[in-house]
């Protein structure tokens, strides 16, 4: 009898053992569950956090000599030197698309042509910022287009290492009364832009902008509502 009711007492023990250790496996599961999800929802918060870019000041440097090319700027950004400028004469191997004009040139430390690009037309003006937010992100050139009439708007162009894009064309500007007369004024001034996630935005910090300034597409927009988006494959205009 004495035998029976220890094996009983024994069996019970293990029993509630065995509760207890699948209740505390329960309770760790749910506890990694619940931390991963804190994680997953932390990472997203992360993601939506705009990383500022700030405007920087490139070194100046005087011209240097290359044939056929006539200079605007010249800037030294680490190795690579950078020309805003124009061809003395148009080479023949320009593409269909190229118009011709004030454009970008990029040498590398030995004076070899790492990067050109297209050129800006018939625009008077081709005045570059620089913005940057870290050493291992993209820095941007933002450079002003337009003529007596005013800005036409931006062409972005981006530097990483010694690798040099042209992303696109912000056809934006801001109208504003000069001298008692409509003017469209540089967008760059009112522009902000982002690192969010893997992507970059470039939001306009004024109510109303004007897109494709003295085109045959012009229109008002809210500034607020529109921005460019650029995934390092496409550079689009896009409604928040």
């Amino acid at each position: 009898m004495k035998t029976l009711l220890y094996i009983s007492t024994l069996l019970l023990l293990i029993s509630c053992g065995q509760k207890n250790s699948n209740q505390t496996a329960k309770t760790h599961e749910s506890a990694v569950d619940t931390l991963a999800d804190n994680l997953k929802v932390s990472d997203n918060k992360t993601n939506n956090i705009c990383q500022e870019y700030s405007k920087i000041k490139v070194k100046e440097i005087s011209e240097k000599s290359y044939p056929n090319i006539n200079y605007l700027q010249t800037f030294q950004y680490n190795d690579l030197t950078l020309l805003f400028g124009s061809y003395q004469s148009e080479p023949k191997n320009l593409a269909k698309n190229d118009f011709g004009g004030y454009r970008l040139f990029v040498m590398n430390a030995k004076g070899e042509l790492l990067f050109r690009s297209k050129g800006a037309d018939d625009s008077r003006s081709f005045s570059p910022e620089f913005y940057k937010l870290n050493d291992f992100s993209p820095v941007f050139i933002l450079v002003e287009l337009g003529d007596e009439g005013g800005s036409w708007g931006n062409n972005v162009y981006s530097i990483l290492g010694n690798e040099v894009k042209d992303i696109g064309n912000i056809n934006i500007a801001k109208q504003k009364i000069i001298d008692g007369y409509f003017s469209f004024v540089n967008i760059g001034e009112f522009t902000q832009i982002c690192k969010i996630g893997n992507s970059f935005q470039f939001n306009f910090h004024t109510d109303s902008v004007t897109y494709d300034p003295n085109g045959k597409n012009e229109k008002s927009l809210d500034g607020k509502k529109w921005h460019y988006i650029y995934d390092e494959k496409t550079f689009k205009l896009t409604k928040k």
